[in-house]
C-alpha cells in the first residue's frame, strides 16, 4: 500500500471517529414516498448473509424501523411495511 492511500486510510479513520462521537443530529425532509424506499432498500440489505450482523446495518435497521412508524399508519401500510422485515 502506498504512503498516499496509508495518509488517505488515516484521515479517514480518524474523520470518521470525529463522526460517531458527534451527538450533533442531521436533519433532512424528504418525502414519505422517499422514506418508504429508504425503509425497503434497509430491509433488503438486512437480509444479505454478510451484512446482517454488521453494525452500519444494524443502525440503518433502527433508523428504517423509526422511518416505519412514522409513515406506515394506516392498516394496509402497516402490514406491507411489517412484513418487509419478515426473512
Amino acid at each position: 500500500m502506498s504512503n498516499a492511500v496509508e495518509e488517505l486510510d488515516a484521515d479517514f479513520v480518524r474523520e470518521f471517529k470525529a463522526l460517531f462521537d458527534d451527538p450533533q443530529s442531521v436533519v433532512i425532509e424528504i418525502t414519505k414516498y422517499q422514506a418508504w424506499c429508504l425503509m425497503a432498500t434497509v430491509q433488503l440489505a438486512r437480509r444479505h448473509p454478510e451484512a446482517a450482523e454488521k453494525t452500519p446495518v444494524i443502525e440503518a435497521v433502527d433508523m428504517a424501523r423509526r422511518i416505519q412508524k412514522a409513515i406506515a399508519t394506516t392498516p394496509r401500510l402497516i402490514a406491507v411495511a411489517a412484513a418487509g422485515w419478515e426473512s
